[in-house]
């Protein structure tokens, strides 16, 4: 049994590893002494100067933007922070400052700007280990630019903004689906840790897991069937808000150039000299590896027709169950198919007969 990944959640990662800023970022104003990449590797360090330092990227629709930083402000005329960007002067800005009433700064090691539509939502925390802080929530009608913000002047008092990521994904949640009705699954950290576990209550849906990690996390989940019994493990994948999951064989197959699909009828033709013939094509559309692939008819209804069916890689041998071995990532395997009438029926005794194909992988 296999669990794939469907979709990845990830929409923009920058650990600011490189030497270089990405294509991605737009910087206003364009000057590139505001900024560093290589005075503290792994960090991008951001200087206060006379105009407000802004860097943008494309903003999705809905989005989660997580922000690690260091920043110490020293007085009340610098700030620094996450802006959503519409036009000079019509921002929303998510600022780190110096309180001057409690004479200290307001700062926090982690932010995360939650848009959905045009609700802003405003989380904060101060280690990875503290729950998330809700700070506000508003609407606000952006004009499709995201990113960081250094206001207020240079001092020699006042550190950089030092941002170590910006992870960028499409959501919280993970979902795993085609989970049969009844099936329970886990979601796990590498560590072995349970982050929550969720019961199939719904036919295909499978199951939706809130995810406050800031990703990417190793994690892993498990699958128990009605009564309990664990039936399936997973790889362990590094995990991200938004991704979506495949549980089980996610082979595509194809007959006569047709894809199958589980809701329709397929036609395959008449028979000829107690024959049917067609051809077979099992895709992997995936990276992953599908490891033992075989391929059956198996029965639909009542209908015995299935018995009827074989299956050949050289068209010479024919078998009830073929074995197709390893499938590897983004390739496909083609095969022949045949329907051989049972020549004890008479003629008028034919009639239309049906079966399922099934693919199974270990």
């Amino acid at each position: 049994m296999n669990t794939v990944r469907l979709v990845r959640g990830e929409i923009f990662f920058d650990d600011f590893t490189e030497p270089t800023l990405r294509d991605e970022w737009t910087v206003i104003p364009n000057d590139e002494l505001r900024y560093s990449l290589t005075e503290r590797p792994g960090f991008i360090n951001l200087y206060h100067g006379s105009q407000d330092l802004m860097m943008l990227i494309d903003e999705p629709e809905s989005y989660v933007m997580d922000v690690k930083n260091d920043y110490v402000p020293n007085t009340e005329y610098q700030q620094a922070g996450l802006i959503a960007f519409r036009g000079i002067g019509d921002s929303l800005e998510i600022l780190e400052y110096f309180d001057v009433n409690r004479d200290e700064s307001f700062v926090y090691r982690y932010l995360r700007l939650i848009k959905e539509l045009q609700i802003y939502t405003i989380y904060c925390r101060n280690t990875e280990w503290d729950e998330w802080e809700l700070i506000g929530s508003l609407e606000f009608k952006s004009a499709g630019k995201a990113g960081l913000i250094v206001k207020g002047p240079w001092d020699p008092s006042t550190s950089s903004f030092s941002v170590d990521f910006v992870r960028v994904y499409k959501n919280r949640e993970i979902q795993i689906i085609n989970v049969p009705l009844g099936f329970k699954v886990e979601l796990y950290r590498n560590t072995g840790e349970l982050i929550s576990a969720k019961r199939v209550l719904e036919p295909y849906k499978g199951v939706q897991f809130t995810f406050e990690d800031i990703p990417p996390v190793l994690g892993y989940f498990r699958v128990y069937d009605n009564e309990n019994n664990l039936v399936h493990t997973t790889d362990i994948f590094d995990m991200c808000g938004g991704d979506l999951y495949y549980y089980g064989a996610s082979l595509e197959v194809y007959v006569n150039a047709n894809e199958l699909h589980q809701d329709r009828d397929f036609f395959l033709g008449y028979f000829k000299n107690s024959v049917i013939d067609f051809n077979v094509e099992v895709r992997n559309p995936f990276d992953v590896m599908f490891g033992d692939v075989r391929i059956s008819a198996v029965q639909y209804g009542t209908d015995d027709a299935y018995s009827f069916v074989k299956f050949s890689l050289d068209g010479v041998n024919y078998e009830s169950e073929l074995s197709l071995g390893n499938i590897i990532g983004n390739t496909s395997v083609q095969l022949k198919g045949r329907i051989e009438r049972d020549l004890n029926y008479e003629a008028s005794d034919i009639f239309p007969s049906k079966f399922n194909i099934k693919v199974t992988n270990a």
